[in-house]
């Protein structure tokens, strides 16, 4: 199951693991950017989740304010951390600031975590700085574009259509980051 909460933000369940990507709650990225809709699930529940499931983690996808909101982050750092392998330490830096001990670099190699298995991938032509990560579950495959519009490489989109499930949902950045369709009530779509 994967419930959208707001921006880049989703929760992805599979059997009993929880992987919660690119947290974003109340506190402005780059001093005036507000998480717009609103996040569908309270921190808190995702504070309960983080503490009772067997396999909770979190997922980076970049070091943006508006993918990695400090001060929500500040109440899981007993969690798992996944971040894509940079060859710049900036995120892991940040992460370490906030105070987190388990962080797990992702690189194309799929490792093993609770029911799915996890890969990052960068090009390197387009961003130093920017991942998109794969989440493979028994019955979908969730690829996380997020800020990463490119055009996936010849080399990265080989190993995505070698995952072992039929469904893929891929999440990417269409336009500007301003919420659009969900924030706008006002047209009909």
């Amino acid at each position: 199951e994967i419930t959208y909460i707001n921006h880049s933000s989703v929760l992805i369940e599979s059997g009993d693991t929880f992987i919660w990507t690119d947290p974003f709650f109340s506190n402005p990225a780059f001093e005036t950017w507000l998480p717009a809709p609103p996040a569908s699930i309270h921190p808190a529940y995702l504070l309960a989740i983080s503490k009772a499931a067997s396999n909770f983690a979190i997922l980076i996808s970049h070091g943006h304010d508006d993918h990695c909101d400090d001060k929500l982050l500040k109440l899981f750092i007993d969690s798992k951390i996944f971040i894509t392998e940079f060859s710049s330490p900036g995120v892991k830096k940040r992460l370490e600031g906030i105070g987190f001990k388990d962080i797990i670099e992702l690189t194309e190699e799929e490792i093993d975590f609770g029911d799915v298995k996890l890969s990052g991938f960068i090009n390197t032509d387009f961003s130093l700085d920017d991942s998109m990560q794969l989440v493979n579950c028994k019955d979908v495959s969730f690829l996380h574009g997020n800020d990463c519009w490119t055009t996936i490489s010849d080399k990265h989109l080989g190993i995505i259509n070698a995952t072992k499930s039929n469904e893929m949902i891929y999440a990417s950045q269409i336009c500007g980051a301003d919420s659009w369709p969900t924030g706008y009530n006002c047209y009909d779509i």
